[in-house]
């Protein structure tokens, strides 16, 4: 009887064991408390490594996300600034908070709208936008002034040329005299004994070298000048609104402004090129010589 006994409680302690059966005095930790546990811990270290990230690029008292405005804040007087925003070569960020009697205070900076306007500039060029859009005033570009694109003005002679677009209400100033009369382009569509043609105004005017006696050399228009070269080489062409005008090499001008030569004459064509005038030098002037069609 007590050998069966003993069988049955060996049998029973061996089912026990491959059935899983705890018992209560070896119970261990249960399993979701030590998986529970072990999130927890990860999610410390995530924190504290984060923390040492966020410090290096928000400061102190500064959300790492945008804060709202209106939202409480810990760190009096604070300025947290987020995102960025490029032009003119300078970036400034594009949203601000700061921190004010335990709120913040936000606002969109919206620092390049606009932009080109408000950058430096040297010349009208200089500014992007286009045509009748922005103009450089004062070193910097701005909205173009359009109050003249409807101008009640009466003005006699016209309104000042659109600069870049854009409309300055301004009147224009009265024409200079023109000098000589009629159209040339060479000596030879000039009538009279003593008329020539000033290829720089492309008018005829009178050779005032044939009226008077000079020591020094003489210009058809100008009269008694100093010698201004001794070969052609001294000289080059500019181009006036009708053909254009021998100057001296060092001459700084581009083009010939009629009202300041004495003279002022529109022509709806260029001919300098068509009619072949040349730079030379003749008795210390720079003067110009034509193409075997005008005679020269």
């Amino acid at each position: 009887m007590v050998a069966k006994w003993f069988g049955f409680g060996l049998m029973v302690v061996a089912l026990g064991c491959e059935g899983g059966t705890e018992l209560a005095g070896d119970a261990g930790p249960d399993i979701d408390d030590v998986a529970a546990e072990g999130e927890a811990g990860d999610e410390a270290t995530a924190t504290e490594d984060g923390g040492d990230d966020v410090a290096a690029d928000v400061p102190s008292g500064c959300p790492v996300g945008m804060p709202e405005a209106g939202s409480a804040c810990e760190v009096e007087g604070v300025r947290c600034e987020y995102g960025s925003e490029t032009c003119c070569g300078e970036t400034h960020p594009s949203y601000v908070c700061q921190c004010s009697g335990g709120a913040f205070g936000c606002y969109y900076t919206d620092a390049c709208m606009g932009a080109p306007l408000g950058c430096a500039c040297g010349v009208d060029e200089d500014c992007e936008g286009g045509w009748g859009v922005a103009w450089c005033e004062g070193g910097t570009c701005v909205p173009c002034d359009n109050s003249g694109t409807t101008c009640l003005l009466d003005c006699e002679f016209g309104f000042v040329p659109p600069r870049n677009g854009c409309q300055p209400c301004e009147c224009a100033p009265a024409p200079c005299e023109t000098v000589g009369e009629g159209y040339c382009t060479c000596d030879v569509g000039c009538g009279g004994e003593l008329a020539v043609c000033e290829a720089g105004l492309g008018r005829c005017v009178q050779d005032i070298c044939a009226l008077i006696d000079c020591a020094a050399p003489c210009d058809p228009l100008r009269g008694c000048v100093p010698a201004e070269c001794s070969v052609d080489a001294d000289c080059r062409l500019i181009y006036s609104s009708c053909s254009c005008q021998a100057v001296a090499a060092g001459d700084p001008r581009s083009s010939l402004d009629p009202c300041t030569y004495e003279g002022g004459a529109v022509c709806a064509f260029n001919s300098c090129m068509g009619d072949g005038v040349l730079a030379a030098c003749r008795d210390g002037l720079c003067t110009e010589v034509y193409s075997p069609l005008c005679g020269g």
